[in-house]
């Protein structure tokens, strides 16, 4: 992950060019009335989108492999029902 750091360059904490784009785009078609479904291997990187989107008054729904399944079940329903 860039804001992991690099040996020599220290932490880059802000989300790189295409988290941003990623989070303007979803702000964009949530604000259409779109529900989106962001699908990263990664859940370090769904965890800080996220955290944006949580800034910007979106709601979300994280389901990643390292929430137990009972948890993730639950999640997903809510994602399904609504």
């Amino acid at each position: 992950m860039p804001q992991a750091g690099i040996e020599g360059f220290g932490v880059f904490s802000g989300l790189t060019s295409k988290q941003e784009f990623a989070v303007n785009h979803i702000k964009k078609l949530v604000a259409a009335g779109h529900k989106i479904i962001v699908l990263r291997k990664r859940p370090v990187l769904l965890r800080a989108i996220e955290r944006e989107l949580t800034k910007e008054k979106i709601e979300s729904v994280l389901v990643v492999g390292d929430i137990d399944i009972a948890e993730r079940t639950k999640r997903s329903g809510c994602i399904l029902r609504s």
